[in-house]
């Protein structure tokens, strides 16, 4: 084009592409640089479950698994859910997530708190692509560990949650997902503490199988897996104590996640408190063939041991990975 100035236009356009990359902030312009972000969107990319890490004494936070072609990763802009802001009810640790994925969204609860001294409550916050949340706000009060179950029959309180409260299991239940209702103590362990691990229908036995943390203090405190089978979850009035089926060598485990595949092949994603020196969580891999009999079948670490010395969010702790649960409800 005559009389077009080329090199001005190029200069231009480099500054342009300078100041996009560095003064904007990084969600503006992270479909441009992120072709992992890109790639989930574009439906490249499945997410696979959550887990909450943190890093040098910094809060828990909560992140994201995504799997390509079979292979499992971080998602590389993790963590994907951070404690809330200054006075809110969540603004120094958010954990403990489970989610809930229908045709429509995905339901993420997890357990927050503004301070130890004043307790855990669980929350919710809703996504599209199972990356990017909304948060709705406090769901549930005085609690911790949410395991949720959705009835796919059509009927009252299709929405089911067990839930940790000083020390024992505890259920509610909801017909919207938000507001929940008639809290009731369903589970006492005489010999310890329940920490909430997951749920899973056996179809075959015709029953669930609720898994559980049995923390147990003889001098030292350890957590056992623990088992427990029930036949109606939304009639749950009392559950009797699990049969322990899994430890680690005086180091603490506790049965956060737990999937299945037909009949015969069960993967528990088990948290291990105390692996090392500097560290204080990392996951392992259990399996078992009728979900009574465990096994380790890994040697480091599903997450991989984190490492003390990294800048990294989760560089200290690893934990609480649990798959994501797809139920057929609109």
């Amino acid at each position: 084009m005559k009389g077009f100035r080329w090199g001005l236009f190029y200069s231009l356009l480099i500054t342009l592409g300078v100041y996009i990359l560095w003064v904007l902030p990084w969600s503006s312009y992270a479909w441009i640089v992120d072709p992992q972000t890109w790639l989930v969107e574009a439906g490249q990319y499945s997410v696979v479950g959550y887990y909450n890490g943190s890093y040098k004494g910094h809060y828990y936070q909560i992140g994201v698994l995504l799997e390509k072609d079979g292979i499992w990763e971080k998602y590389n802009r993790n963590p994907i859910l951070s404690q809330g802001d200054l006075g809110t009810w969540n603004s120094r640790h958010v954990k403990d997530p489970y989610a809930v994925r229908t045709s429509k969204l995905y339901y993420l609860y997890y357990a927050g708190t503004a301070g130890e001294e004043r307790g855990y409550s669980i929350g919710l916050a809703l996504s599209n692509d199972g990356i990017r949340y909304d948060e709705v706000g406090e769901v549930v009060g005085n609690g911790s560990f949410p395991v949720v179950w959705v009835e796919e029959e059509p009927g009252p309180y299709q929405w089911n949650m067990l839930f940790a409260r000083n020390g024992s299991l505890w259920y509610t239940h909801s017909d919207d997902s938000r507001n929940w209702t008639e809290e009731r103590l369903v589970l006492t362990d005489s010999r310890g503490t329940v920490i909430p691990g997951d749920l899973v229908w056996v179809a075959e036995q015709g029953v669930f199988r609720f898994y559980y943390g049995l923390r147990i203090c003889n001098g030292k405190c350890y957590d056992r897996m623990v088992y427990t089978d029930f036949s109606n979850i939304r009639e749950l009035e009392k559950l009797e104590e699990g049969v322990v089926v899994l430890d680690h060598d005086n180091l603490s485990v506790t049965p956060r996640g737990i999937s299945r595949r037909g009949t015969s092949d069960w993967i528990g994603y088990i948290t291990v408190f105390g692996a090392s020196e500097g560290i204080r969580e990392y996951i392992r891999i259990a399996s078992s063939e009728d979900g009574k009999i465990w096994n380790w079948t890994d040697e480091i670490g599903f997450l991989g041991l984190p490492n003390p010395g990294a800048d990294r969010w989760d560089a200290i702790s690893a934990e609480n990975f649990v798959p994501v649960k797809e139920f057929e409800v609109e």
